[in-house]
């Protein structure tokens, strides 16, 4: 757009990556002129799925008032290799798939979460679509997952623009604390699609651990901050 006289940027997300980037962009575009634009305004309006929050408690664990372990440490132990909230996860996903839905599954780390999640979902024949794939191998796998009705991908793409509006239940299995890419991950399920009238993101209450913990509460607000109603869904009253 060289020599134009007006140029507009329009993003989900413009800030708050990080300030270089913050920087970078006001320089290329100038500052932000408009207000932001709410998930129930974009409903209202039909450019967004009417979505739903559900924070999963899995497990009674009170958090810890300090945690001596680093953050890697965390993650593994309490998110990637942790039994209870993979079981968690394997339940939702067949109470979903058992009606018809389509469920996208994002994990941060390929081989100790989401090669993980496969051999936990292994009868549920999930397919995967993780940044080494070969494009078409990408192609295959969303094809697949666009097919049928009851289909379920594993993947760590979601930060990387993938559309999928076919997407029904979004499980956001990663953790981490960041606000902008808990917007940036749920905002790849509400977008529509022929049939689709509600979609929803399950969470995890990650209260093993202070770090684990409050880093959720952090998703909490992010969830909050974008207008997503946001439900408690108690597994562990269910015998899990």
């Amino acid at each position: 757009c060289k020599g134009a006289s007006y140029r507009y940027a329009f993003s989900a997300t413009p800030t708050g990556v990080t300030k270089a980037r913050d920087w970078s962009l006001e320089g290329y575009t100038g500052p932000i002129l408009d207000r932001t634009i709410t998930t129930p305004e974009l409903v209202e309006r039909g450019l967004s799925t009417k979505t739903t929050v559900k924070l999963v408690k899995y497990t009674d664990a009170e958090p810890p008032h300090e945690d001596l372990e680093d953050w890697d440490t965390c993650r593994r132990k309490y998110i990637d290799q942790n039994q209870a909230r993979n079981q968690a996860i394997r339940v939702l996903v067949e109470r979903e798939t058992s009606q018809g839905k389509r469920v996208c599954i994002f994990v941060s780390l390929v081989e100790r979460h989401g090669k993980l999640l496969a051999k936990v979902l292994k009868d549920l024949h999930p397919s995967a679509l993780y940044g080494s794939a070969s494009n078409d191998m990408r192609i295959a796998s969303l094809e697949e997952f666009k097919g049928q009705p009851g289909q379920v991908l594993i993947t760590t793409l979601l930060k990387e623009g993938i559309n999928l509006p076919e997407m029904d239940i979004l499980i956001l299995a990663g953790g981490g604390k960041s606000d902008v890419a808990t917007i940036q991950q749920g905002g790849r399920v509400v977008r529509t699609s022929p049939g689709k009238v509600q979609a929803t993101i399950y969470d995890f209450i990650d209260s093993d651990s202070r770090v684990t913990f409050n880093h959720t509460l952090e998703r909490y607000e992010a969830y909050k901050s974008e207008g997503y109603p946001v439900e408690l869904l108690d597994l562990t009253q269910e015998g899990l």
